[in-house]
This record gives structure tokens, sequence and C-alpha cells, in this order.
């Protein structure tokens, strides 16, 4: 069983750049102060990015549990790009 661990790693890194970006935008525009929104997504995808390599094995030898875990994952991203109404 190859886990799930780096799969999930990359939901977290889509999760946490997408919540950046909605924070930078609040003010309708991306500037130089959004800045302060960068150090969770960059310590996100620094971790799916090292672990990029083992997300194929992983999908290739997912079980019902693993496979639940991680459609919460996705699920739990929905509202972020699609708004609380999803």
């Amino acid at each position: 069983m190859a886990g799930i661990k780096e799969t999930s790693e990359v939901l977290v890194a889509i999760k946490a750049l997408a919540v950046a970006y909605k924070a930078a935008m609040a003010d309708g525009s991306i500037n130089i102060f959004d800045v302060r929104h960068l150090a969770a997504p960059i310590s996100a995808v620094r971790a799916a990015v090292a672990g990029s390599a083992d997300v194929k094995a992983e999908l290739a030898d997912l079980d019902t549990d693993e496979t639940k875990v991680l459609l919460d994952l996705a699920v739990a991203l929905l509202p972020i790009f699609f708004g609380s109404e999803v």
C-alpha cells in the first residue's frame, strides 16, 4: 500500500493557493501588499512538489478508505472555487 500522503499534500497545496488568491483579490486587485498571503502556499507547494513523484503510485494503489479521504479533501475545495452555494 502506497498511502496517500503525497497526494493529500497536492490537494492541500491547491487549497492554500486558492485561499491565498481569494485573500489577495479581496480588495479587487493583487499588489505588493498581498505578499503576506504567500507564506502558507509556499510551504504547502514546497511539500507537494517534494513528493509529487509518488502521486501516480499512490493513486494506482488507492483503497476505499483512502479514496474517501481524498474525495473529502477535494470536495472541501469546491466552496473556495465556486462559493458557499456549492
